[in-house]
């Protein structure tokens, strides 16, 4: 049961990021991003970093789920470390999602600093 848990967590996620790099992938959106190379400033490393974050927070909360359902139809040790594992992971995954939006309002707050507005 567990592992086929594991395996439908681990499908989810691989569809999730084939379908971002066909996304990424297409012709016309590498057209786009080749023609502007000067986008790489602090709002885009803003946008990657909490792009970053919220993928590395959806996958600490499915490693979260999968440690709760491990360590609840547990039968043996085994089982229960696992459990706890996944619940270590989780806590790691979360630790760095934090650590991409704190360095995303690190960006916003160097992107403030350097645009002004003029009417």
């Amino acid at each position: 049961m567990k592992g086929l848990l594991l395996m439908v967590v681990l499908a989810f996620s691989v569809s999730a990021s084939a379908q971002r790099l066909k996304v990424h992938s297409d012709p016309d959106t590498l057209a786009t991003a080749q023609v502007t190379p000067d986008l790489k400033g602090h709002l885009y490393e803003a946008g990657v970093s909490i792009r970053r974050a919220t993928n590395y927070d959806l996958l600490s909360w499915g490693l979260a789920a999968v440690s709760v359902i491990s360590y609840s139809n547990a039968k043996n040790d085994d089982d229960k470390r696992m459990g706890a594992v996944c619940a270590v992971f989780a806590v790691a995954v979360k630790v760095v999602s934090i650590n991409y939006r704190y360095k995303s309002g690190i960006e916003l707050k160097l992107a403030a600093g350097s645009v002004s507005v003029s009417f």
